[in-house]
Order: structure tokens, then sequence, then C-alpha cells
């Protein structure tokens, strides 16, 4: 019997070239799925503390003040060249760049404030229930602290919507 001589020149056969196509393919199915998720949530989450940074300066504001801020100083204390103007955003609070969701740079909603609490809303959170956006509502309670959660309700001696 004729034995097949192995060719010289060396190479990889089409079946070899397939099989590692196949791997690479699926790697890539695994693994971009996997990236792409992990960015979202890395994004939900710096979302998150940028509104329990904005929450802690309204505290700020009103342990200074009395009342919270209003929705309209909010927008118009942050000024980003002067991150102090209007007295919400100063030096221990540091909200310069907190003001927007950094998944997409949307701004953040204010309602509220005053005597009542100041509702802080990233714009992504009627998003579906449950989903990586949907507990990003922040209401400071009159004790000064914050809650971030969609199943928060305020305390019964503010007038603030319920974020639930």
């Amino acid at each position: 019997m004729k034995r097949m001589m192995r060719n010289p020149e060396g190479g990889f056969s089409l079946v070899e070239l397939l099989a590692v196509v196949l791997i690479l393919a699926v790697l890539a199915a695994v693994a971009v799925p996997l990236y792409i998720n992990t960015r979202r949530s890395a994004a939900a989450r710096a979302c998150k503390g940028n509104l329990a940074a904005i929450a802690a300066a309204a505290s700020a504001f009103a342990l200074r003040n009395g009342e919270y801020p209003t929705a309209a100083n909010v927008l118009s204390a942050y000024n980003p060249t002067n991150p102090t103007a209007g007295g919400l955003v100063g030096a221990p609070e540091g909200l310069s760049s907190a003001m927007a969701c950094p998944l997409d740079n949307a701004a953040y909603t204010f309602t509220g404030g005053g005597t009542s609490a100041l509702v802080i809303t990233c714009p992504h959170a009627s998003t579906a229930a449950g989903g990586d956006n949907a507990h990003e509502t922040v209401v400071p309670s009159p004790t000064g602290t914050e809650a971030i959660s969609a199943h928060w309700r305020p305390p019964q001696r503010t007038t603030c919507p319920s974020t639930a």
C-alpha cells in the first residue's frame, strides 16, 4: 500500500481552519454580550453615585438654609466653569461633573424642593421595571439622608411623590 506522505511545506487543513474559526465565533458570542452588560452596569453604578452626590449636596443645602433647593435653583446653580455658584455645589459637596447620566450624558430631572424634598431622577429611570436604571430616583429625606430605591416611599411629613 502506498503511504500518504506529508507535504514538506506544512500548513493547516481546511477542517483545522474551520474548527479554529468556529471556536473564535463561540468565544465572541459569549464575550461581546458580557462586555456590553458590564459597561451598562458600570454606567448605572456611576449614575447612582452621581445621584447620591446630588442628594448629599441638596441635604447640605437644606441643613444650611432650612429648606431644600428648588428645582430651578439647582439648575441655575450649576455652572461647569464655577462649581460653587448658587450655594448648592460647594467643595464639600463636589458636584462639578455629577449633573448628567454617564450612560449618554442626558441631564437629570429635578422636581420639588423648597419645603418638600427635591426629587432627582435619572432620564433612564422609567426603563423596564427591575432593569439596570429602574432604581435611579433619589429623594433626600428631611433628616438629611438620602434613599436611592424604586421601592422607597418618602415619610408622611413630606409632599414629594412616591418613587415606586
